[in-house]
């Protein structure tokens, strides 16, 4: 589990969590429609989805040889009122979960941009 925070303050905008990596595309497949399955039982239908293999992946049955090669794109994402939730499958093997609060990113963003406003 990574915490990311405002920088200064007590204040979390991100949360990133990571699942340990699958072997098997069958696996590793299952573990991401479970988790998928359970933010729409909660959030609905996601926002986005994407299901992408490149060639010569796409068609295939080499699923798993796409991602540990980096030619998979999958990933679904919820935009919530209180903040964004992205699940993808990570070319490791692994699956992360994003939640990024809204509120406390937007803070963060613009003590980003005063910092560098002030660097100049």
């Amino acid at each position: 589990i990574f915490i990311y925070r405002v920088e200064g303050q007590d204040l979390v905008r991100m949360v990133a969590a990571t699942t340990p990596a699958s072997d098997t595309w069958t696996s590793l497949s299952a573990k991401y429609q479970h988790l998928v399955n359970l933010y729409t039982q909660k959030y609905g239908e996601p926002d986005k989805s994407v299901y992408n293999f490149e060639y010569p992946f796409d068609g295939s049955d080499m699923q798993m040889t796409a991602v540990l090669s980096g030619k998979a794109r999958i990933s679904s994402s919820w935009n919530t009122p209180s903040g964004n939730i992205l699940i993808l499958i990570m070319k490791d093997g692994k699956i992360v979960i994003y939640y990024t609060d809204s509120i406390n990113d937007g803070i963060h963003a613009q003590e980003e941009k005063e910092r560098i406003i002030d660097e100049i």
